[in-house]
C-alpha cells in the first residue's frame, strides 16, 4: 500500500538531503496530496505520525542524515583518533534503518488504521506529464552523484566530508556553469545552524578536558547501573536505555550528541569497550526522538499543519511502543551484525 511505499522512499532520501527538517519540507506536498485523496481523519492521522517517524528512525542510514552524526565522529575523532567514513557508517547503519522503518510503519498502520483502512486502495490524482529534465537540474543532478562518490570512496583518497561538500556547493554557484546565485546560495545556509554546531563542537570538548564527562558518568551513568555491570548484555540494555531516553531531558539532537558522546566515550574508555560502538549505538538511540512533537522539528512540521494531524497523546502512545520496539531491535542488531562486522563493545 501507500504507506509501504512511502518508507520505502523515505529511506534513501537520507543520503541526499542532509536535514531531517528539510526532508520533512519536501515531504509535506505529498503527504498533503494523499490525505486529499483519503478524505479520511484516521488515514490522515496514520500518515502525519508515519513520515516524520520514518524520517528520523531512518536517520542513522547515512552519515550526513543529522548534524548530530558529524557532531559525534568529530568527538570520536579527538577522543580515539579514528572516524567512521561514509561508507562504513552506511555499512553500520543502512540495515538498522529499514528495520526499524519497517517496523515502525507495521506498527503505526496496526496501532491507527482498522483492518478495512490498512486494505483500502487509494486513487491518488496524477499530475501533468513529467518534463524532460532541464540544464540546470541535470547540472545538479550530476554534481550530487560526484559528491556522493567522493563520500563513499573517502577512504581511499582521504578528502574529507566536509571537503568535498563545500567544493561541491561552491560549483553550483560558479559564474555561468552554476545553477544558483552567489547571493542566494548565501542565504540558503542556515548560519544559526553552522554556529550551533561548532559551538556543539566546543562544548563536547570541553566535556572531555574539564572533566564534566567523568562526573556525567558517575552520576547519570552510576544510577543506571552501567558502570557496575558485569556482562555486555547488561551494558548494553543500559547503555540503549539511557540514548534511547536522552530526547526526553535534551530535546535538541546536537546538543545530546555535544553532551552525551565524550561521557559515553569516557565510559568506554574506563571499562575498557570499544570506542567505535559505544559511538555508533549511542548514535543509534540519540535518533530516537518521537516522545513529544518538541522533540524534533520534523514532527511540528506534521503536526501544526492546516487540518487535523495528531495530537500529542497519539504520538505519546506510539513511542510507548516504538521505543520498547527500538531497544529489542538494537539488542537483535548488536548481537545478529554489528558484532560480528567491527562493532563489538
Amino acid at each position: 500500500g501507500i504507506f509501504w511505499l512511502l518508507t520505502a522512499v523515505l529511506v534513501p532520501l537520507t543520503f541526499f538531503i542532509p536535514s531531517t527538517s528539510g526532508r520533512a519540507a519536501i515531504t509535506i506536498p505529498v503527504f498533503n496530496s494523499i490525505a486529499d485523496a483519503a478524505d479520511d481523519p484516521r488515514i490522515t492521522r496514520a500518515l502525519a505520525l508515519l513520515i516524520p517517524t520514518v524520517i528520523l528512525v531512518a536517520t542513522i542510514v547515512s552519515i550526513i542524515g543529522a548534524g548530530s552524526h558529524l557532531i559525534a565522529n568529530d568527538l570520536l575523532h579527538q577522543v580515539a583518533g579514528t572516524r567512521i567514513s561514509f561508507a562504513k557508517w552506511a555499512f553500520y547503519g543502512v540495515p538498522f534503518g529499514i528495520a526499524a522503518s519497517a517496523v515502525s510503519c507495521w506498527v503505526i498502520l496496526r496501532l491507527f488504521l482498522n483492518a478495512e483502512r490498512r486494505d483500502r486502495q487509494l486513487e491518488i490524482p496524477r499530475g501533468e506529464k513529467q518534463q524532460p529534465l532541464l540544464t540546470a537540474e541535470k547540472k545538479t543532478l550530476g554534481v550530487a552523484g560526484v559528491m556522493m562518490a567522493l563520500w563513499l570512496t573517502e577512504g581511499w583518497h582521504g578528502i574529507e566530508i566536509a571537503t568535498v561538500t563545500m567544493v561541491g556547493a561552491l560549483v553550483l554557484t560558479l559564474p555561468k556553469f552554476g545553477v544558483l546565485a552567489w547571493k542566494d546560495g548565501l542565504k540558503a545556509v542556515s548560519w544559526n545552524l553552522v554556529i550551533f554546531v561548532g559551538a556543539a563542537l566546543v562544548l563536547g570538548q570541553a566535556l572531555i578536558e574539564t572533566g564534566a564527562a567523568q562526573w556525567i558518568i558517575e552520576g547519570v551513568f552510576a544510577v543506571s547501573g552501567i558502570a557496575g555491570a558485569e556482562s555486555r548484555l547488561l551494558m548494553l540494555l543500559a547503555l540503549a536505555f539511557i540514548v534511547l531516553t536522552s530526547h526526553i531531558y535534551m530535546t535538541s539532537h546536537s546538543a545530546r550528541a555535544a553532551a552525551l558522546v565524550p561521557a559515553l566515550l569516557y565510559l568506554g574508555n574506563s571499562l575498557e569497550l570499544n570506542p567505535t560502538a559505544v559511538m555508533f549505538i549511542g548514535t543509534v538511540g540519540m535518533n530516537y526522538c518521537l516522545t513529544f512533537p518538541v522533540s524534533s522539528k520534523a514532527l511540528l512540521m506534521f503536526q501544526e499543519l492546516e487540518g487535523e494531524t495528531f495530537q500529542p497523546a497519539d504520538l505519546l502512545r506510539l513511542s510507548a511502543v516504538l521505543l520498547i520496539v527500538h531497544l529489542v531491535l538494537m539488542v537483535v542488531f548488536y548481537y545478529g551484525y554489528w558484532q560480528w562486522i567491527g562493532l563489538a563493545l
